[in-house]
């Protein structure tokens, strides 16, 4: 191994991922704080200026998104095929939806969006936003 300099390869294919990582981290970061902002307002008024959201307001916003996750995240009251809960939280992300966005100022709204997986995965995935549309 020494021979054809494969001394450390371990370590400098960890050193590579950990660079890699690096990297991905930091823009997933930045992505972050892109999506953050559309939490705190950044939208512009009719004058050109943000309009920011009130302390208040976000407060709300956050209550509104921790409910909806929680009521998202409920099991099933009695066991159901895949299909029929999917169906089933799609139907309960519709009801949270009409329940939240006319307590929201426009244009701020919910949006509950799914993520799709492989169809062997049985579980859910989602992602509850409450935002400037």
């Amino acid at each position: 191994a020494r021979f054809l300099r494969l001394g450390g390869l371990a370590a400098r294919v960890q050193g590579f991922i950990e660079g890699l990582r690096a990297r991905v981290d930091q823009a997933v970061d930045a992505l972050i704080e892109r999506v953050r902002g559309f939490f705190t307002g950044g939208e512009e008024d009719a004058e050109g200026e943000e309009e920011e959201t009130s302390p208040e307001d976000e407060g709300t916003h956050q209550r509104f998104v921790r409910e909806a996750i929680e009521a998202m995240e409920t099991p099933p009251a009695e066991v159901i095929d895949f299909q029929s809960f999917q169906e089933q939280k799609r139907q309960e992300a519709d009801r949270l939806k009409a329940t939240y966005d006319p307590q929201l100022e426009e244009p701020v709204q919910m949006t509950i969006r799914f993520i799709e997986e492989a169809e062997d995965d049985q579980s859910i995935r989602f992602n509850v936003v409450v935002a400037w549309s």
